[in-house]
């Protein structure tokens, strides 16, 4: 779980991860409070990543998103 304060607001969001063994990729969830504002990047549709360097850095990226860095 991702718990971040942003403008003295703590927001809750979930992120599940899910490994698919017969194509070697990872589907990726995300949930959260509907008062809790969208923010990038956006989840592809379907949200499956075949490249793992790829869902690295989208991780990464949408980590660094929700500390408002």
């Amino acid at each position: 779980m991702i718990r971040e304060k942003s403008s003295l607001t703590l927001l809750d969001i979930f992120a599940v991860v899910s490994y698919e063994k017969e194509d070697d990729s990872y589907r990726l969830s995300v949930y959260s409070e509907e008062s809790v504002p969208l923010f990038g990047p956006t989840l592809p549709n379907p949200p499956i990543f075949k490249n793992h360097q790829e869902f690295r850095e989208f991780l990464l990226v949408k980590r660094k998103c929700t500390s408002g860095s």
